[in-house]
């Protein structure tokens, strides 16, 4: 749904040409306090663009009811524990192996460097 609370006075070419550049139109024009973590992940102009951001900060769900919905989420199989970590800020768990090498019948396990 689309509503206009103001009519710019602009040609609609310059108007999309701001709105179409997230690299530096459409930045420009969003409130900094709900977009801080406005980021591109791909393209910058028009069609095919991709950005992220946090929603943390329009949304306002404090943190428990948060982590319930999350947990819920979790349970039903919607995301997996990294997703989870992702929508938390937080990167990705990852599990520690270890490398198995030496000749056959005689294997060395060498735990992996940080």
């Amino acid at each position: 749904m689309v509503s206009v609370s103001e009519e710019v006075p602009a040609p609609a070419s310059a108007v999309y040409a701001v709105l179409a550049d997230y690299r530096e139109g459409h930045p420009a024009i969003l409130p900094k306090r709900h977009f801080p973590s406005f980021a591109i992940e791909e393209g910058g102009i028009g069609a095919g663009t991709v950005i992220r951001f946090n929603l943390d900060s329009i949304l306002r769900a404090d943190f428990k009811s948060r982590q319930e919905g999350l947990k819920i989420q979790r349970e039903m199989g919607v995301i997996n524990p990294n997703e989870w970590r992702e929508i938390e800020g937080k990167g990705p768990q990852f599990k520690i192996g270890y490398l198995t090498t030496g000749p056959a019948g005689r294997p060395r396990r060498t735990p992996p460097r940080p």
